[in-house]
C-alpha cells in the first residue's frame, strides 16, 4: 500500500516504466465521488517471493533502485551452493526490477539487474499481485566465497518500510486528507536459515510519527500475523526491548502481556504530547514543522528451547502483509487498513459498524464499505501527506484518481513524484 502529486516541477528520482504524468486540471472533485471497482486493494506495494541459489558461499543484498543505497535495501540473505534460500520482499507495485549486489572480491562488488515475474498463481487470495525473482548463476557471476560464521551472520536480514496513513472517523466519512495520523516505519526481520531458532533471531520495530491531524488519533497499534503456520505468540518471544521507556512523550508497549497463546499486540502511546501549547494538530499545516519522534523496539527468539514452530512464526512475521497496523480512538475504537480484522482487544466492529450515518460496510472486507471506500492505507517512505482539510484526491489530481479507478492499473507509481503543491506537505 503508497500514494501522491500536483502541479508544475518534477523533483525526485526518475522511474523505468513511460507512463504518463499528465498536470493535474483544476478540477475540486473529492475522494467520495470515486467509482471505486470492488476488487481494488489500495495497494502501493506488492510481494515478491524470491528463489536464490548461489555458485559459492557467500551473501547477496537486494535493493528496489539501482544506486542500491540504504535506503532502498530489502533484504541481506547468506547464500551457498547447498541450498535454495526461499524468502519474500515487498515492494512498490510500480517497480518490474530489483537490483542484486554482490562481492566478487575482497573489496570489489557487482550489481545484477533481475527482472520481476508475475507469480502465476498466488498462494493467498490476499496475495493476488505477487511476483516472483529467481537468482542463480547467471546473475551472480564472478561472486566470491566468503566465509559465514556460526553467530548472526547466518540470520537473513529482511526490510519493510513505508508510511501509514489513516482517517480517524470511522464508521463515518470525514474530509479523507488521510493525515489524521502518519506514521513513518521500518521494520527489520533477522529470521534463521534453517528450521531452528537462534538467540540472535529478532524483529526490530523503527516508528516516527510525522502528522496528527485528528482530535481522535490515541494510540498506534501493531500485530504481526501469520498464514497457515500460524500467528507468532508471546511463548515464541525470549524478551523485548525498548518498550515502556519514554521519548517526548511517546511510549512503546504490551498491550496484552502475560498471554503465552496470544500474539504480542503492541501501542505506541503518548499521541497527544506531541501536540505542544494545545495546538489542536501536529505538522499539518503549511508552517507547522514541529521536530518528529521516533520509537524502536525489538522482539526477541527464545535463548533456549527454540523450535521448528517458532521459527517459522518469526519467519511469518518478516512477511509485510502480516504487519497489522492500525490506530486506536479516544473512543476505543480500532481503526484497520482494508480486509484486516480488529483484535481481540476490541470487540464492538460489528455493533460500531452499524452506526454510521454515511455508509455501509463491506460484508466481505472488514474496515471498508459496500463501495470499497477505506479509512488507510500502506504508502512510500517520505510520503507527502496533505494539508489539513485537503481531499486527497484534489491534493495528487488527477493521478490519484486515475490509479484508483483503473483498479490500480494505471499510474500506480504517481507517488515517485512530488509536485509544488501547496496542498501537500513534505516534512523532512
Amino acid at each position: 500500500m503508497y500514494s501522491l502529486m500536483w502541479a508544475t516541477i518534477l523533483c525526485v528520482a526518475c522511474v523505468e516504466n513511460d507512463k504518463d504524468y499528465s498536470d493535474p486540471d483544476s478540477s475540486q472533485e473529492n475522494t467520495l465521488d470515486l467509482d471505486i471497482p470492488s476488487d481494488f486493494t489500495w495497494n502501493t506495494s506488492r510481494s515478491v517471493n524470491l528463489e536464490v541459489t548461489a555458485p559459492v558461499t557467500s551473501i547477496v543484498s537486494i535493493y528496489t533502485e539501482a544506486e542500491c543505497s540504504d535506503k532502498s535495501l530489502v533484504a541481506e540473505l547468506p547464500v551457498g551452493p547447498e541450498n535454495v534460500i526461499e524468502g519474500s520482499v515487498d515492494v512498490p507495485t510500480s517497480i518490474d526490477y530489483l537490483y542484486v549486489k554482490y562481492p566478487t572480491g575482497e573489496s570489489t562488488t557487482a550489481i545484477s539487474k533481475v527482472k520481476i515475474q508475475q507469480k502465476a498463481t498466488a498462494i493467498r487470495a490476499t496475495d493476488d499481485n505477487q511476483g516472483y525473482l529467481s537468482i542463480g548463476t547467471d546473475q551472480l557471476l564472478g561472486m566470491a566465497a566468503i566465509t559465514i560464521g556460526s553467530d548472526e551472520h547466518q540470520l537473513r536480514k529482511y526490510i519493510t518500510s513505508g508510511n501509514v496513513i489513516f482517517e480517524d472517523s470511522w464508521p463515518d466519512f470525514a474530509d479523507y486528507d488521510f493525515n489524521d495520523l502518519v506514521a513513518d516505519y521500518k521494520i527489520t526481520s533477522y529470521t534463521a536459515n534453517n528450521e531452528r531458532q537462534y538467540p540472535y533471531e529478532r524483529i526490530e520495530v523503527s516508528v516516527t510519527i510525522r502528522a496528527i491531524g485528528g482530535s481522535a488519533p490515541d494510540k498506534l497499534g501493531l500485530r504481526f500475523l501469520g498464514d497457515e503456520s500460524g500467528s507468532l505468540l508471546q511463548r515464541h518471544i525470549g524478551k523485548y526491548t525498548g518498550l515502556d521507556k519514554s521519548v517526548n512523550g511517546l511510549t512503546a508497549r504490551l498491550a496484552n502481556p502475560n498471554q503465552p497463546d496470544s500474539a504480542p499486540i503492541f501501542y505506541i502511546e503518548g499521541l497527544k504530547q506531541l501536540k505542544k501549547n494545545g495546538s489542536i494538530y501536529y505538522n499539518t499545516e503549511q508552517q507547522d514543522d514541529k521536530n518528529l519522534t521516533t520509537i524502536n523496539f525489538g522482539i526477541y527468539a527464545n535463548e533456549v528451547g527454540g523450535s521448528q514452530e517458532s521459527n517459522k512464526r518469526f519467519v511469518q512475521a518478516s512477511n509485510a502483509y502480516n504487519q497489522d497496523f492500525f490506530l486506536v480512538t479516544y473512543s476505543k475504537r480500532e481503526i484497520h487498513l482494508r480486509g484486516y480484522e480488529a483484535t481481540p482487544l476490541y470487540s464492538s466492529y460489528e455493533v460500531d459498524a452499524a452506526k454510521s450515518k454515511d455508509a455501509v460496510m463491506s460484508p466481505d472486507k472488514t474496515y471498508s464499505t459496500d463501495k470499497n471506500f477505506v479509512w488507510g492505507m500502506k504508502v512510500v517512505s517520505d510520503f507527502h501527506f496533505p494539508l489539513e482539510k485537503v481531499d486527497i484526491r484534489q491534493a495528487y489530481a488527477p493521478n490519484f484518481a486515475k490509479w484508483v479507478e483503473s483498479n490500480g492499473t494505471q499510474l500506480d507509481n504517481w507517488f515517485k513524484y512530488v509536485w509544488e503543491n501547496p496542498g501537500t506537505k513534505a516534512s523532512w
